[in-house]
Parts: structure tokens; C-alpha cells; sequence
């Protein structure tokens, strides 16, 4: 009962200051004579060749973001920028030049480091000769299994087998959802 009592009155109270600075005028508040000073900015208008000159108070975005506008160029093979862009990017960079390093000290590394075994990784994935050489190995039988698919039924046996052996699904995959038009419940048939 307190606390509701002690909300009415400071909601009453602020309700009063209000009316009361509204009703008081100009008792205290020096009333603004002139229309507000306006801040311009020149810009170059590169299609004239020209400087014109913009009105803040009219575009806020460009009055908040122009140095940034003006300095950053969207990348010619992107569609768009963002800080989040710009940081990944230099992740990125940052993570491919240690990658780089542990690689180039490949033969320094202790056997069994994170460092041998990231080289280790890298270098596998980049040989392209010894994947060809590989082949599919283990996944031979199961891409036999697809493709010797005379069936539907077949096919979808082959890869729900799959998904059961190895936790992996195919490239496509199949679900049973609901009739979204129908909100019967009935499931479709």
C-alpha cells in the first residue's frame, strides 16, 4: 500500500510540474525571438563539379555519418558495408597471416601441438593431387547406394541407412510438416 501511495504522489507531482512550466509562460523561459540558427555544410556535388550547400537540420543521417560516408567506398564485388563487414574482414586477415606462420614452421613444430596439427589439417585440405588420388574412399558404398536406386522407396532407404550409419544427411533431406492452409491438424497424406 506504501509503495502504490509514494508512485501516486511523485506521479502527481511530475504531473503538476508539467502543467505548471506549460501554464507559467515565460516566467523564467526566455521565449526565442529569432528563427534558430541552421547549420550548413558545404558539399562537392561531383556530377556539376560545384560545392552546394546542405542544410543539416534536413538530412540527419548525412550530418551524423558524413565523414564516414565520405571516406568509406563499398567494395566493388559487395553489396553493402557495415562495421561488422570491416571487422571480419580484418579477422580475416589477421587469422589467414597466423595460419600463414604456423604453416611456414611446419618442420619446427612439436609433434602433436595445435600448431602441427592446424598445419597438418591445412596442408591436407590444400592438396588437391592427393585428394584426387584418394577418391571418394569410405564414400564409395554409400554413394553406391544412392545411385543404384531403381525407386523412390529405394532411395529414401539409402538415405535414411545413411543418416543412421553415419549421422550425416544428403544434400536432400525430407520432413513430414503440417497443412498450413488446413488447421484441421491432420497431418497430409
Amino acid at each position: 500500500m506504501r509503495k502504490r501511495t509514494g508512485a501516486l504522489c511523485s506521479l502527481c507531482l511530475a504531473v503538476c510540474l508539467t502543467l505548471s512550466a506549460c501554464a507559467g509562460g515565460s516566467a523564467g523561459l526566455k521565449k526565442q525571438e529569432t528563427e534558430p540558427e541552421t547549420t550548413v555544410q558545404e558539399t562537392e556535388v561531383s556530377a556539376l563539379g560545384k560545392k552546394a550547400q546542405t542544410r543539416l537540420e534536413d538530412d540527419y543521417y548525412e550530418a551524423v555519418n558524413r565523414e564516414i560516408l565520405n571516406k568509406i567506398r563499398i567494395p566493388s564485388d559487395e553489396s553493402g558495408w557495415t562495421w561488422f563487414y570491416e571487422l571480419g574482414n580484418q579477422a580475416y586477415e589477421k587469422l589467414n597471416q597466423i595460419l600463414l606462420d604456423i604453416v611456414k614452421r611446419k618442420d619446427h613444430l612439436q609433434e602433436g601441438s595445435s600448431e602441427q596439427r592446424i598445419a597438418a589439417v591445412y596442408l591436407t585440405a590444400m592438396d588437391i593431387q592427393g585428394r584426387d588420388q584418394a577418391g571418394l574412399g569410405g564414400l564409395s558404398p554409400y554413394l553406391s547406394r544412392i545411385t543404384s536406386a531403381a525407386t523412390v522407396e529405394e532411395y529414401v532407404e539409402a538415405l535414411a541407412s545413411i543418416r543412421k550409419e553415419t549421422g550425416f544427411g544428403s544434400l536432400i533431406s525430407w520432413e513430414s510438416s503440417p497443412d498450413l492452409k488446413d488447421s484441421s491438424g491432420t497431418p497430409p497424406m
